[in-house]
């Protein structure tokens, strides 16, 4: 749940460092920079308690919401955890700053606070957590808000932050600070877009080594700007069908996958690696979605049937990939919420295919909890804990070369509960975030429904899968996020929630 950050950063005068275990990506440098502007903004108001809300996000020229990719949880994690490593030293704070605000509001019933002045007054009414303590002892009023907007431009080679602060003597937000820094492959990410690069674009990132690091960063950075863009295009593929349907082939026929474009990612093929969806044995259906928004859709399963998702290498080569296989904000291997380059992955070769079944879990993976569409008060836990990240499934590739293995996992990755003892007291998550980077954003909704655990649903594999090492300096070389739906028979009744200006049905698992 932890992540790396390594940029510069001057606290009461000393200057503060990271070590790089891991290349920091540019938003994380950028905010690390203006987050001392952010602190003595929130000291010259005499803050006490500060709250991190969710961010709007807007891609390209697309209208900007609260519901636009991951990307809109990952802001309030990031801000979250720098006020923390900013506002003060390993001893005390400067200012309370909590966890779960969102999740907070939406339990007190507040409404569209970002619209109504009235609806962010009853936000100082309600009680919230400390980041660091039991929250249930350590409950706060807070006495100002943080919020914001990150978008990026048309050809997605900018991206701009805006962070604003609203106190309960001055309701109405005020931008604190704006910055625009150059767009890069962690960004896309986040932002939902799709790249798969080619044989020829992987060539030449692995010339790009010998130039040094920064060179070889700027140059993947290039590589998959240039796909991101192309992939707002419109994919080729057959036509939608309607939501919710499976693939039925004629008899001695399988299903055509879908088609993309040359180096577009794609379920088909994403850096050389095939994703489908079994729901009951039968092929389900993962389709185009809207241009300029989500690349790809899949409709919600129904309750009770098992749900079975495959990653097949394409092609004879023995060079092995890596693959993070995210379903509903978790990590397929120890559920891992952490971003996809410091996450376990799965480990392919060849032409093998696995057949991933829910979360598997333990370090030798000998159990798993199988995939389940949750909803009512199980969904609500899954989005109070995860926020936008529980409405995706994302996929993630990474090239290097492993030795030879059966069905394989990396070794590599940070356990659960590093996360219970970093919340012990200010002193320790502190400390570990100096460390490693940034903790989970937590937020709930009412009526939707989700992929997720059902602890009492669980198996074990007839094989467990061998874990063996992969590098995690591995390239990463293609992405593709896949938006579930509901089905017209899940559209639950719009409830107003204090993250949304405006309500819309649900778009969950």
């Amino acid at each position: 749940m932890f992540r790396q950050i390594s940029s510069l950063a001057a606290i009461d005068g000393v200057l503060l460092g990271w070590a790089g275990l891991a290349r920091a990506d540019k938003l994380d440098e950028s905010l690390n920079k203006e987050m001392p502007k952010v602190v003595k903004s929130l000291q010259k108001e005499g803050i006490k308690n500060v709250g991190v809300l969710r961010f709007q996000a807007q891609k390209g020229t697309a209208k900007a919401g609260f519901n636009v990719a991951p990307i809109n949880s990952s802001m309030v994690e990031r801000v979250e955890n720098l006020l923390i490593i900013h506002a003060g030293n390993n001893k005390a704070p400067l200012f309370g700053v909590t966890h779960d605000a969102p999740g907070s509001a939406q339990k007190a019933k507040v409404g569209h606070w970002v619209s109504s002045e009235s609806e962010r007054k009853k936000l100082f009414d309600v009680s919230y957590g400390l980041a660091w303590n039991d929250p249930k002892a350590h409950s706060v009023k807070v006495d100002a808000f943080l919020t914001g907007k990150v978008s990026n431009s048309a050809d997605l080679k900018k991206t701009t932050v805006v962070i604003e602060m609203f106190t309960k003597a001055h309701p109405t937000p005020v931008k604190v600070t704006e910055f625009t820094l150059d767009t890069d492959h962690a960004l896309v990410r986040e932002f939902g877009y799709r790249y798969s690069l080619t044989k020829q674009q992987r060539t030449q990132l692995v010339k790009a080594r010998s130039e040094g690091e920064a060179k070889q960063q700027q140059k993947l950075d290039d590589l998959v700007l240039t796909q991101a863009k192309q992939g707002q295009q419109k994919p080729q593929t057959q036509p939608k069908p309607q939501p919710g349907t499976t693939t039925k082939p004629e008899t001695g026929t399988t299903p055509k996958p879908q088609q993309t474009q040359t180096g577009q990612a794609g379920p088909a093929n994403i850096g050389g690696v095939e994703f489908k969806v079994k729901v009951g044995g039968e092929d389900w259906n993962v389709t185009p979605g809207a241009q300029g928004g989500t690349s790809y859709e899949m409709a919600c399963p129904p309750k009770g049937k098992p749900i079975v998702m495959s990653l097949k290498k394409n092609g004879a080569d023995q060079k092995m990939v890596g693959v993070v296989l995210k379903v509903g904000g978790k990590n397929t291997i120890g559920q891992q919420t952490d971003e996809a380059p410091n996450c376990r992955k799965w480990v392919l070769k060849g032409n093998e295919t696995f057949n991933i079944r829910g979360y598997y879990m333990g370090e030798e993976l000998k159990e798993y909890l199988e995939f389940s569409v949750l909803d009512g008060e199980a969904a609500k836990k899954v989005f109070e804990e995860l926020g936008e990240k529980a409405q995706f499934i994302q996929i993630d590739v990474f090239s290097d070369e492993v030795p030879d293995a059966p069905m394989r996992v990396t070794s590599r990755g940070l356990k659960p509960q590093q996360i219970k003892v970093a919340r012990r007291s200010f002193a320790t998550l502190h400390n570990e975030l100096m460390k490693a980077g940034r903790m989970k954003l937590v937020r709930g909704r009412d009526g939707e429904m989700t992929i997720g655990v059902d602890p009492a649903v669980g198996g074990k594999p007839s094989t467990p899968p061998e874990v063996v090492d992969f590098a995690h300096s591995a390239a990463p070389i293609a992405s593709l996020t896949i938006k579930i739906t509901p089905t017209p028979t899940q559209q639950p009744t719009p409830t107003p929630t204090p993250t949304d200006p405006t309500p819309q049905p649900s778009t969950t698992p």
